[in-house]
């Protein structure tokens, strides 16, 4: 037995003493290799088995001795006979009945070891949508016209819409006249973005797999619109009628300002404030934002707002994939919305290492799998429409 092997005994044995040492860097690293997490299957699986809690303190000499001479004549004669182990510690008197058990199942049955289990179990954090990815704009009486291929331009004017080219819509200017406003829904698919121009002058911009909910014209004393997904707003100025953006965790009321807001499922909320002053709500509490100030939206109801580089949360309008210390769940639900795919994590604590990342949308998802494999951390591999992501 070499120097390196007895050192890798009783740092599988100081593990199996306390547990806890598993959720260390340390034994994450160590595991990777497989010689090593053969090893201490194998030793786990020995300690599992051994009752040893009621058994008397043994001789440890005579026992090792005697183990030795056993094992030497069989089949561990590489053992030297003058391997001495460490001073006995009452605290962990099992150990060399598992050391013992280890070398036999490990030398003598090997065929009898249990399956390798991985330390945590795989997770699939979003799957690929099979269906058409089109840009869809639908209005109250059920008419639906896909913007994101050929359409008759005629019945979008019957609607009182502009095109202005293939990825932007506008509206007349007809705010505020005293009639029932009627509801258009616009609605992106993974994959693509879409601006659209309201009746006040209002741009938007709406990312991928986002919904907005809006009026033709606007009515009353104030400008309304829902969302659900990503948008970034440049909000025409009007003192007389405010301009709110309801989601399922944020309301947002502006007189003219710009912002962007993130409020996707399985996500943090998030309200980006690039310029003007706003004032939201959350679930429990309001704030009043500056610019370049972020509100996260928590799940308790509670709202942390920091000052950020807005670039974190405004890029994908230029097309770029931007993200600094986010963790790799962030960082891949982004990627498999804009690509469409599945993504499947071989460890689920993968999901919360975290990375600077900058990758070119335009670039394809295999340029932006190169660049996340050289941060070095993790190997992420594309089969048809699956990133499968390992530890390196």
């Amino acid at each position: 037995m070499s120097n390196k092997e007895g050192e890798n005994i009783d740092y599988i044995l100081e593990i199996l003493t306390n547990p806890a040492l598993e959720q260390t860097p340390e034994f994450a690293q160590w595991i990777q290799k497989k010689a090593n997490r053969r090893l201490y299957m194998d030793a786990k699986a020995a300690h599992d088995s051994l009752a040893l809690e009621e058994m008397e303190f043994p001789d440890v000499s005579n026992e090792w001795d005697s183990l030795k001479q056993d094992l030497h004549e069989s089949v561990l004669s590489s053992i030297p006979l003058d391997y001495t182990p460490k001073p006995f510690r009452k605290t962990s008197y099992w150990r060399w009945g598992a050391v013992a058990a280890m070398l036999i199942l490990g030398s003598i049955i090997p065929i009898l070891l249990p399956v390798e289990q991985p330390l945590t179990h795989a997770v699939a954090l979003m799957h690929e949508l099979t269906t058409p990815q089109e840009v869809i704009l639908s209005s109250t009486n059920g008419q639906e016209i896909t913007l994101s291929t050929d359409f008759n331009r005629d019945s979008l004017v019957a609607l009182g819409v502009n095109v202005s080219d293939q990825k932007a819509i506008e509206y007349q200017n007809r705010s505020y006249v005293q009639a029932k406003a009627e509801i258009h829904t616009l609605k992106t698919p993974r994959g693509k973005d879409f601006k659209i121009t309201l009746s006040d002058g209002t741009e938007v911009w709406l990312n991928a797999e986002s919904t907005l909910y809006y009026p033709v014209n606007f009515v009353g004393e104030e400008r309304m619109v829902e969302l659900e997904g990503e948008a970034y707003f440049k909000v025409a100025k009007d003192e007389k009628h405010p301009f709110i953006v309801k989601t399922k965790n944020i309301t947002t009321r502006v007189l003219g300002t710009s912002f962007n807001i993130k409020d996707y499922a399985h996500s943090d909320s998030h309200l980006t404030l690039v310029e003007g002053k706003v004032e939201a709500r959350g679930k429990r509490t309001s704030i009043m934002l500056h610019p370049a100030q972020d509100a996260c939206f928590n799940t308790d109801g509670t709202i942390n707002v920091q000052k950020v580089d807005t670039r974190l949360y405004t890029s994908w309008i230029e097309g770029y994939f931007y993200f600094e210390d986010a963790s790799l769940s962030d960082i891949m639900r982004d990627l498999g919305r804009w690509y469409n795919l599945t993504i499947e994590f071989a460890d689920a604590r993968q999901m919360n290492y975290h990375f600077t990342f900058w990758a070119n949308r335009k670039a394809g998802i295999g340029k932006a799998l190169e660049l996340l494999n050289q941060l070095g951390k993790v190997e992420a591999r594309l089969e048809k429409n699956t990133v499968i992501i390992n530890n390196k």
